[in-house]
Protein backbone atom coordinates (compact mmCIF):
# COMPACT_ATOMS: atom_id res chain seq x y z
CA UNK A 1 0.00 0.00 0.00
CA UNK A 2 0.72 3.65 -0.97
CA UNK A 3 1.72 6.62 1.85
CA UNK A 4 -1.09 9.25 3.00
CA UNK A 5 0.61 11.60 1.34
CA UNK A 6 1.30 9.59 -2.14
CA UNK A 7 -2.51 8.90 -2.44
CA UNK A 8 -3.20 12.91 -1.80
CA UNK A 9 -0.85 13.55 -4.54
CA UNK A 10 -2.29 10.63 -7.09
CA UNK A 11 -5.91 12.34 -6.10
CA UNK A 12 -5.06 15.60 -7.35
CA UNK A 13 -2.94 14.70 -10.05
CA UNK A 14 -5.77 12.50 -11.43
CA UNK A 15 -8.26 15.79 -11.04
CA UNK A 16 -5.67 18.04 -12.58
CA UNK A 17 -7.83 19.92 -15.38
CA UNK A 18 -10.81 18.44 -14.38
CA UNK A 19 -11.89 20.16 -11.68
CA UNK A 20 -14.16 22.31 -12.93
CA UNK A 21 -15.69 19.08 -14.27
CA UNK A 22 -15.75 16.99 -10.43
CA UNK A 23 -16.70 20.35 -9.06
CA UNK A 24 -20.40 20.34 -11.37
CA UNK A 25 -20.59 16.60 -11.37
CA UNK A 26 -20.21 16.93 -7.19
CA UNK A 27 -22.62 20.21 -7.62
CA UNK A 28 -25.75 18.48 -9.09
CA UNK A 29 -24.92 15.35 -7.26
CA UNK A 30 -25.57 17.42 -3.96
CA UNK A 31 -28.02 18.95 -4.94
CA UNK A 32 -30.32 15.78 -6.17
CA UNK A 33 -29.43 14.46 -2.53
CA UNK A 34 -30.68 17.83 -1.03
CA UNK A 35 -34.20 17.80 -2.55
CA UNK A 36 -34.85 14.15 -1.64
CA UNK A 37 -33.81 15.10 1.90
CA UNK A 38 -36.12 18.47 1.61
CA UNK A 39 -39.28 16.78 0.84
CA UNK A 40 -38.88 14.76 4.14
CA UNK A 41 -39.87 18.16 5.98
CA UNK A 42 -39.37 18.11 9.92
CA UNK A 43 -39.86 15.97 12.77
CA UNK A 44 -43.28 16.97 13.14
CA UNK A 45 -44.14 16.31 9.28
CA UNK A 46 -47.36 14.28 8.40
CA UNK A 47 -45.95 10.61 8.64
CA UNK A 48 -46.63 10.31 4.78
CA UNK A 49 -43.73 13.07 4.30
CA UNK A 50 -41.19 10.73 6.75
CA UNK A 51 -42.55 7.60 4.45
CA UNK A 52 -41.96 9.49 0.97
CA UNK A 53 -38.18 10.82 2.01
CA UNK A 54 -37.85 6.86 3.35
CA UNK A 55 -38.78 5.98 -0.55
CA UNK A 56 -36.74 8.77 -1.91
CA UNK A 57 -33.32 7.99 0.02
CA UNK A 58 -34.07 4.15 -1.38
CA UNK A 59 -34.53 4.94 -4.57
CA UNK A 60 -31.17 7.30 -4.36
CA UNK A 61 -29.08 4.93 -3.52
CA UNK A 62 -28.00 3.98 -6.86
CA UNK A 63 -27.06 7.55 -7.86
CA UNK A 64 -24.85 7.57 -4.19
CA UNK A 65 -23.01 4.20 -5.91
CA UNK A 66 -23.20 6.17 -9.70
CA UNK A 67 -21.06 8.94 -7.92
CA UNK A 68 -18.77 7.14 -5.70
CA UNK A 69 -18.12 4.69 -8.15
CA UNK A 70 -17.35 7.38 -11.59
CA UNK A 71 -14.09 8.18 -9.79
CA UNK A 72 -13.05 5.18 -10.55
CA UNK A 73 -13.50 5.25 -14.13
CA UNK A 74 -11.66 8.15 -14.00
CA UNK A 75 -8.72 6.91 -12.48
CA UNK A 76 -8.43 4.26 -15.35
CA UNK A 77 -7.93 6.71 -17.61
CA UNK A 78 -11.45 7.62 -18.79
CA UNK A 79 -13.89 10.75 -18.83
CA UNK A 80 -16.42 11.26 -15.80
CA UNK A 81 -19.51 12.88 -16.84
CA UNK A 82 -22.79 13.75 -14.55
CA UNK A 83 -24.32 10.48 -16.79
CA UNK A 84 -21.86 8.16 -15.39
CA UNK A 85 -24.19 8.88 -12.15
CA UNK A 86 -27.26 7.26 -13.16
CA UNK A 87 -25.43 3.93 -14.18
CA UNK A 88 -27.03 2.42 -10.99
CA UNK A 89 -30.51 2.63 -12.73
CA UNK A 90 -29.73 0.66 -15.94
CA UNK A 91 -32.08 -2.45 -15.79
CA UNK A 92 -29.26 -4.57 -15.69
CA UNK A 93 -27.46 -3.44 -12.54
CA UNK A 94 -30.22 -1.39 -10.97
CA UNK A 95 -31.62 -4.93 -8.56
CA UNK A 96 -28.10 -5.77 -7.50
CA UNK A 97 -26.72 -2.09 -6.94
CA UNK A 98 -30.28 -1.30 -4.73
CA UNK A 99 -29.96 -4.32 -2.71
CA UNK A 100 -26.34 -4.36 -1.78
CA UNK A 101 -25.97 -0.57 -1.07
CA UNK A 102 -29.01 -1.11 0.82
CA UNK A 103 -28.02 -3.63 2.91
CA UNK A 104 -24.94 -1.65 3.33
CA UNK A 105 -26.44 0.79 4.89
CA UNK A 106 -28.82 -1.88 7.01
CA UNK A 107 -25.63 -3.42 8.31
CA UNK A 108 -23.63 0.01 9.13
CA UNK A 109 -27.24 0.70 11.34
CA UNK A 110 -27.07 -2.68 13.16
CA UNK A 111 -24.07 -2.28 14.49
CA UNK A 112 -24.39 1.15 15.44
CA UNK A 113 -27.49 0.47 17.36
CA UNK A 114 -25.19 -1.70 19.31
CA UNK A 115 -22.63 0.30 19.78
CA UNK A 116 -21.36 3.51 17.64
CA UNK A 117 -17.55 2.01 17.65
CA UNK A 118 -18.53 -0.87 16.26
CA UNK A 119 -20.97 0.76 13.14
CA UNK A 120 -18.01 2.91 13.33
CA UNK A 121 -15.48 -0.23 12.54
CA UNK A 122 -17.56 -2.42 10.23
CA UNK A 123 -18.50 1.17 8.28
CA UNK A 124 -14.97 0.41 7.00
CA UNK A 125 -14.82 -2.48 6.65
CA UNK A 126 -17.32 -2.21 4.01
CA UNK A 127 -16.29 0.72 2.51
CA UNK A 128 -14.60 -0.82 -0.95
CA UNK A 129 -17.94 -2.41 -1.02
CA UNK A 130 -19.36 0.33 -4.23
CA UNK A 131 -16.09 -0.28 -5.63
CA UNK A 132 -16.22 -4.24 -5.63
CA UNK A 133 -19.64 -4.01 -7.37
CA UNK A 134 -18.62 -1.50 -10.08
CA UNK A 135 -16.03 -4.18 -11.16
CA UNK A 136 -17.78 -7.33 -10.75
CA UNK A 137 -21.53 -6.35 -11.63
CA UNK A 138 -22.53 -10.01 -11.29
CA UNK A 139 -22.04 -10.29 -7.72
CA UNK A 140 -25.49 -10.25 -5.85
CA UNK A 141 -26.54 -9.31 -2.24
CA UNK A 142 -23.61 -10.11 0.73
CA UNK A 143 -21.36 -10.92 -2.02
CA UNK A 144 -19.60 -7.57 -2.71
CA UNK A 145 -19.86 -6.93 0.79
CA UNK A 146 -17.67 -9.86 1.81
CA UNK A 147 -15.61 -9.47 -0.07
CA UNK A 148 -15.00 -5.82 0.80
CA UNK A 149 -14.51 -7.09 4.39
CA UNK A 150 -11.97 -9.50 3.33
CA UNK A 151 -10.24 -6.86 1.28
CA UNK A 152 -10.07 -4.56 4.34
CA UNK A 153 -8.92 -6.98 6.62
CA UNK A 154 -5.92 -5.27 8.42
CA UNK A 155 -6.24 -2.01 6.35
CA UNK A 156 -9.28 -0.37 8.02
CA UNK A 157 -7.01 1.87 10.06
CA UNK A 158 -4.77 2.92 7.00
CA UNK A 159 -8.14 4.22 5.44
CA UNK A 160 -8.92 5.80 8.41
CA UNK A 161 -5.93 7.77 8.83
CA UNK A 162 -6.41 8.94 4.84
CA UNK A 163 -9.84 10.19 5.70
CA UNK A 164 -9.10 11.79 9.11
CA UNK A 165 -6.20 13.58 6.66
CA UNK A 166 -8.26 15.70 5.20
CA UNK A 167 -10.07 16.77 8.64
CA UNK A 168 -7.87 20.52 7.88
CA UNK A 169 -9.49 21.04 4.44
CA UNK A 170 -13.00 20.09 5.81
CA UNK A 171 -12.70 22.65 8.28
CA UNK A 172 -11.95 25.24 6.01
CA UNK A 173 -14.58 24.20 3.67
CA UNK A 174 -17.10 24.50 6.61
CA UNK A 175 -15.74 28.20 6.97
CA UNK A 176 -16.96 28.46 3.06
CA UNK A 177 -20.40 28.26 4.43
CA UNK A 178 -19.60 24.18 3.00
CA UNK A 179 -19.00 25.72 -0.69
CA UNK A 180 -15.28 24.27 -0.45
CA UNK A 181 -16.85 20.59 0.19
CA UNK A 182 -17.57 20.97 -3.91
CA UNK A 183 -13.67 21.03 -4.28
CA UNK A 184 -13.02 18.30 -1.38
CA UNK A 185 -15.28 15.77 -2.24
CA UNK A 186 -13.84 14.59 -5.32
CA UNK A 187 -10.44 14.83 -3.77
CA UNK A 188 -11.36 12.68 -1.07
CA UNK A 189 -13.38 10.58 -3.27
CA UNK A 190 -10.17 10.08 -6.21
CA UNK A 191 -7.75 9.53 -2.81
CA UNK A 192 -10.21 6.40 -1.74
CA UNK A 193 -10.30 5.07 -5.06
CA UNK A 194 -6.79 5.22 -5.78
CA UNK A 195 -6.74 2.97 -1.97
CA UNK A 196 -8.63 0.97 -3.43
CA UNK A 197 -6.81 0.01 -6.47
CA UNK A 198 -3.84 -0.90 -4.57
CA UNK A 199 -5.90 -2.97 -2.55
CA UNK A 200 -7.22 -4.72 -5.45
CA UNK A 201 -3.46 -5.41 -7.10
CA UNK A 202 -2.52 -6.61 -3.50
CA UNK A 203 -5.47 -8.69 -2.61
CA UNK A 204 -4.82 -10.46 -6.26
CA UNK A 205 -1.09 -11.02 -5.69
CA UNK A 206 -2.44 -12.26 -2.06
CA UNK A 207 -4.49 -14.98 -3.58
CA UNK A 208 -1.49 -15.87 -6.03
CA UNK A 209 0.86 -16.57 -3.80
Amino acid sequence: MDSITNYKNRALSALENKWGNFVLITLAYVLIIGITQALSGDKDSPAILHLISLVLFILALPLTWGYQTLFLGAVRGGEATAKDMFEGYNKELFSRVLTTILLYYVYVFLWCLLLIIPGFIKSYSYAMTPYILKDNPEMKNNAAIEESMRMMDGHKLELFILDLSFIGWALLSLLTCGVGFLWLTPYMNMARVNFYEDLKKASVEVKEA
